[in-house]
């Protein structure tokens, strides 16, 4: 069931923008080049990388129907959406850039992904990926308690933080990166710290992002509507009064990395 909002999202676009810019920077110019956007979201950023990276077309790639349709709108001459798994990305042709944005932690076996992303790539092609690796924060800890205590609502499997469970350290993405044959790289992990309202800010926050699992698995409203009750209740006392001014430090892991030669399978 395709959930994501497009609008929940937006509702902290310029705290979300600040890791993009912080990826963006970290990219060579690609003068007229090919880029791909994976796991693009509502498309408003992706519309920027023609100009910030310099190529000549971008084409965003994700797998939901409703980012899809509100990215639709930022389409043009050199900025193209289609439906796609950036688990198992392929491109036809050579590509100079793959871009990710806060997408890849969704994803299992990330240096089997990292590697079919490598191959995509032309002589000189670049990686560049940010991921958020916030599950060891309180109240991305409070989901999992809240989904373990709740656990007769939840059929089959329980959803789990995908940030967490996914994640790899920092060590291990520059491990991966040197086998995949990169010849100059960028590891490195960066704390946002935003400055919310108020600790229940929080939930507005995950809701668009990392609640996904549980909404998805719990898709009656009123279940739904039940966790997020006992998910604020948690946070209201392991986060602090909640009318005061809440420091949100969100962690995230930047991987950048140039490929100079071909991949092994071109």
């Amino acid at each position: 069931m395709d959930v994501w909002s497009p609008a929940q999202y937006r509702r902290f676009a310029s705290e979300r923008r600040q890791p993009f810019d912080a990826l963006v920077a970290l990219c060579q110019p690609c003068r007229g080049g090919l880029a791909y956007d994976l796991g693009c979201g509502p498309g408003e950023l992706t519309r920027e990388l023609p100009r910030r990276l310099g190529v000549s077309r971008v084409v965003g790639v994700d797998l939901s129907e409703a980012m899809l349709a509100s990215a639709a709108e930022h389409a043009g001459d050199a900025v193209s959406f289609e439906r796609g798994d950036l688990a198992s990305f392929e491109s036809p042709t050579p590509v100079d850039v793959i871009f990710s944005n806060a997408a890849l932690h969704w994803a299992p076996d990330h240096a089997g992904v990292l590697a079919r992303w490598r191959a995509a790539l032309a002589p000189g092609g670049q990686l560049a990926v940010q991921l958020p690796c916030n599950g060891d924060h309180p109240a991305y800890q409070a989901i999992s308690v809240t989904v373990a205590e709740q656990r007769a609502r939840f059929p089959g499997t329980l959803p789990s933080v995908a940030s967490a469970e996914n994640l790899e350290s920092v060590e291990r993405y520059t491990e991966i990166l040197h086998g995949l044959g990169a010849t100059d790289m960028n590891v490195h992990m960066r704390v946002f710290p935003h400055a919310l309202a108020g600790p229940l800010e929080v939930i507005e926050w995950v809701r668009g992002t990392a609640l996904h699992p549980v909404r998805v698995a719990l898709d009656d409203d009123a279940a739904y509507g039940a966790f997020l009750d006992s998910y604020e209740a948690r946070l209201r006392r392991i986060l602090g009064p909640p009318d005061m001014p809440y420091l949100f430090t969100f962690k995230r892991i930047f991987l950048w990395a140039r490929f100079d030669t071909p991949a092994a399978h071109r």
